[in-house]
């Protein structure tokens, strides 16, 4: 039985909301404070509760989405910029936003008019822009249009407090976010001088004549309200805060010149070139790091790197300078012999037996031999021992010393280490420096 011919699949519209899950239950306010505190909520919070219908238009288009956001911010800006009628007819929305699709227009006016941003007049069947809406967008078209850089944020408290002294308020908020980047701006800037760098003054000098003509319209502002006769004591109090830090900003131009008035008299001219220190260290903070990699280029040279230090052979050059200064002059103020203690050990003697075998084998040797062919292989502490006497032969300290080492050193020998290596098949030594061991024994 074909069943496709008595079944049908339903219908499915979508309604017209954000396509995003649906939002979790919200807790009452009361349930974020512990028990006791919930019936007396601090006035500051209470004051945002009153402005919470201003705080759900904000929500409505802050909502999570980035891209959601930057659509309902545009069609309400699109819909309050419009001059003559302010009132739209629904094709004229149809037409104004025909590059958006349908779902997703009626999705976003849906939105802001559940919010009360937009309204819907049924007598005359068209959509105009509400009063919170006016509101929201001039808030926000104030803070779009504040400029870039690190004090903009000094301009726009300073117009909020402008705007506000105009119309009577005094915006306590605003008083406590202007003190406190002035207080910012007093700190970076005294940073800067107790750095004593040039480069850090002149950009702290340059930061502040870009706000001075803020500072100077804010002090403007601040003679006003400490003139009203209506201010509170807290805000006299904040006011008198704000002055005296703006007083304190801008006396520090006189510092700033005074500062960089030393850097210029201790800088170091080029010659006649007319560069100086600074010019010259401008530039390099001008060049990138593959730039200044690049002037480095032939400029530097490693010193060549050591493996390893072996302590067999620190050992030897320590024994053989110390025999060295011995028989070059006395010690004056050594003590006799005869005159040490009885309860003194006398030192063990040392075993040359390994140096007694290896010069008889170096006394048979006549014309080149391979240093491979006088190191054992097997042992590497052997071998670095022999290695290390065969660097020292012939050296001139040997000359006034009489022992079993002073004896190697004399033998009529020379060695020639190459910077070439060679592989070794040993289990201890894998690599060797290419050489020739060659006698200098001259035949009669």
């Amino acid at each position: 039985m074909d069943c496709t011919d008595n079944f049908a699949l339903p219908f499915l519209q979508p309604a017209l909301s954000d396509p995003t899950p649906s939002a979790a239950p919200q807790e009452p306010l009361a349930a974020y404070f512990a028990a006791g505190f919930a019936a007396n909520l601090p006035p500051d919070l209470l004051a945002l509760q009153r402005a919470q219908p201003m705080l759900s238009a904000f929500t409505a288009l802050f909502a999570p989405g980035e891209a959601a956001v930057l659509v309902r911010l545009w069609v309400l800006r699109t819909l309050a910029a419009r001059q003559g009628d302010p009132r739209w007819r629904t094709e004229e929305l149809d037409a104004q936003f025909a590059p958006m699709e349908a779902a997703k227009r009626n999705t976003v006016l849906s939105r802001l008019k559940e919010h009360g941003l937009l309204v819907w007049d049924p007598l005359s069947q068209t959509w105009h822009v509400s009063v919170t809406g006016r509101m929201v967008l001039a808030a926000l078209g104030h803070l779009l249009d504040i400029p870039e850089g690190a004090d903009a944020d000094l301009g726009y408290i300073t117009a909020e407090l402008v705007g506000a002294e105009s119309q009577g308020r005094i915006p306590h908020e605003v008083l406590h976010l202007l003190l406190s980047k002035y207080q910012d701006l007093q700190r970076d800037l005294e940073d800067a001088v107790t750095s004593g760098s040039e480069r850090l003054l002149r950009e702290a000098q340059q930061r502040l004549k870009s706000v001075q003509d803020t500072v100077a319209k804010g002090t403007e502002i601040i003679h006003k309200l400490n003139n009203l006769a209506t201010l509170d004591s807290t805000s006299y109090q904040e006011a008198q805060a704000i002055g005296r830090a703006q007083a304190r900003i801008l006396r520090m131009s006189a510092v700033f010149d005074r500062e960089l008035g030393k850097h210029d008299r201790n800088r170091v001219l080029m010659g006649a070139t007319g560069l100086s220190s600074r010019d010259i260290a401008d530039w390099l903070r001008s060049q990138s790091s593959a730039q200044l990699s690049a002037l480095l280029n032939d400029a530097l040279h490693l010193p060549p790197q050591l493996p390893a230090l072996d302590t067999e052979t620190l050992a030897d050059i320590a024994q053989h300078e110390l025999a060295r200064d011995r028989a070059v002059e006395a010690d004056p103020y050594a003590f006799h012999r005869s005159s040490a203690p009885a309860t003194v050990d006398a030192p063990e003697q040392e075993d040359f037996t390994a140096l007694g075998s290896f010069t008889a084998q170096l006394q048979t040797l006549s014309g080149s031999t391979p240093l491979a062919e006088l190191l054992p292989l097997d042992d590497f502490s052997l071998a670095a021992y022999r290695l290390s006497l065969l660097s020292l032969l012939g050296t001139p300290a040997s000359e006034g010393l009489h022992d079993e080492v002073a004896a190697l050193l004399r033998l009529p020998l020379s060695v020639n280490i190459t910077a070439e290596q060679q592989a070794l098949p040993g289990p201890e030594l894998i690599g060797l420096s290419v050489g020739t061991l060659s006698s200098t024994r001259t035949t009669p």
